[in-house]
């Protein structure tokens, strides 16, 4: 069975929202864009790096808002 967080040491420890985005996007990468990328087109490669760029963003906006719960963020985040 593969674990988002295959990647962490300590299976125990819930993986941040970054390493839990590169784990998934990773694994849909190798195992379902990878073997039929020579057979997108343009238009399909297009979207599907705009879909990536997407889900990076919203991976590093929780990320944030988990630094910031935590109190990982300094000063910054306090109004």
């Amino acid at each position: 069975m593969y674990r988002i967080d295959d990647t962490n040491d300590n299976h125990n420890e819930t993986p941040s929202a970054t390493e839990a985005m590169d784990s998934s996007m990773d694994f849909l990468f190798e195992n379902f864009i990878n073997p039929v990328e020579a057979d997108l087109s343009e238009d399909q490669a297009y979207i599907l790096a705009h879909i990536g760029i997407a889900f990076k963003i919203i991976a590093e906006k929780a990320q944030a808002y988990e630094d910031m719960v935590e109190g990982n963020g300094g000063d910054i985040y306090k109004n």
